[in-house]
């Protein structure tokens, strides 16, 4: 049983992805969860139970890559995590609702790769954007630097802290995805559907949205330095220069 100090069991509830106490705001204060698309928040004792079993170190999350490092992970599976999919080749790939996090994907062909739904989001702190991409590819979130999702399908996926520097994501659908604090610096968004994504504090330094649909997007905090929004849509309806 978990339980604090004084030997109560830690009933309050808790946002899924930090443990962070939910209070009563529709926005996690710790890591920017959406809330309110949660259908049964954890109570802490719950979360830190669920701690205790997904993180386990990565090799012991991947079997095959202990024996044989040219060895295919079973992708039929919904626990991935920690799998090592450094440039593979997933295009078309079903992996919509599987566990993602701490998985390795850099480099890996994602073209046309469903992943909505899928768990890909970190568990950081508000210490800046830089500290949290580091934690995220650290603790859960998915490292995705340089990987090729163009036409991907990321509707809902929660990507918070994930790290998707220079990523190709032309095209791509993230209606409604969460990708509070995740870095995009370099990232081609080009044509990309971002309606109702949640977008607070991410890095889009250099990043290229020409195109790209921005509309109800929340954008606060996020730095647009050098950002490519030629002919974007952007949340307030208007089209951008």
């Amino acid at each position: 049983m978990n339980e604090d100090a004084s030997g109560t069991e830690l009933e309050y509830r808790v946002c899924p992805d930090c443990g962070e106490p939910a209070g009563t705001q529709s926005f996690c204060a710790g890591c920017g969860r959406n809330l309110t698309q949660v259908d049964r928040l954890p109570t802490r004792g719950e979360w830190q139970r669920e701690q205790d079993i997904t993180e386990v170190p990565q090799e012991a999350a991947t079997p095959e890559a202990r024996e044989d490092g040219d060895a295919e992970v079973d992708l039929s599976r919904d626990d991935l995590r920690g799998v090592d999919l450094t440039g593979k080749d997933l295009r078309g790939m079903d992996l919509s609702g599987k566990d993602l996090r701490a998985a390795d994907l850099s480099g890996a062909d994602l073209r046309g790769a469903d992943i909505s739904n899928a768990r890909l989001g970190g568990k950081y702190r508000g210490r800046g954007i830089l500290n949290m991409a580091a934690d995220a590819v650290r603790d859960h979130g998915a490292k995705l630097s340089e990987t090729n999702l163009s036409d991907a399908n990321l509707s809902e996926a929660n990507l918070n802290g994930a790290y998707l520097y220079r990523a190709t994501l032309v095209n791509s659908n993230l209606a409604y995805a969460s990708l509070c604090g995740a870095n995009l610096f370099g990232a081609d968004l080009s044509s990309a559907n971002l309606t109702y994504a949640d977008l607070r504090t991410c890095d889009l330094t250099n990043a290229v949205l020409i195109g790209a649909n921005l509309s109800d997007v929340n954008l606060d905090r996020v730095n647009l330095s050098g950002t490519d929004l030629t002919g974007a849509t952007m949340p307030d309806g208007t089209i951008h220069d």
